[in-house]
């Protein structure tokens, strides 16, 4: 059970699609009932939520049906499948898609393969400042 409830204002669900990145689980001390605190929270419009998987989480996977793409991926152990309707006659958003998976990672690359940790950390820092 995700609480509705925010001390914050709230966002508008119908017009966002809201991810959590972790969520701290809380148990009542009344009813033992749980409940799940939202942390790392981040905001996109409606319907791009499986692109962004498809896009960054190498392990989705993907099947086209008439009426959309499906992505399924396993989250916290849990198979979710979520379906994005991409414009008729337009490749364009899978295209988009195809680069950034094939590109996403290529600044952690060197001419060896992978970058060392410390190097990795070092860019993930400068990309953090950046925000």
């Amino acid at each position: 059970q995700l609480a509705q409830d925010s001390l914050a204002s709230g966002v508008r669900d119908d017009i966002v699609t809201v991810i959590c990145a972790d969520m701290l689980p809380i148990i009542a001390k009344r009813d033992k009932k749980m409940f799940y605190l939202c942390t790392k929270n981040t905001v996109v419009p409606n319907g791009i939520l499986p692109l962004l998987i498809l896009a960054t989480y190498h392990a989705a996977a993907t099947r086209m049906t008439e009426r959309a793409l499906e992505v399924t991926a396993v989250f916290l152990g849990m198979k979710e499948t979520l379906a994005f309707k991409a414009p008729e006659g337009d490749n364009e958003v899978m295209r988009m898609v195809t680069h950034i998976r094939e590109h996403m990672d290529e600044e952690f690359r060197g001419p060896h393969g992978v970058l060392p940790p410390a190097e990795c950390q070092r860019i993930v820092q400068m990309r953090q400042d950046q925000v």
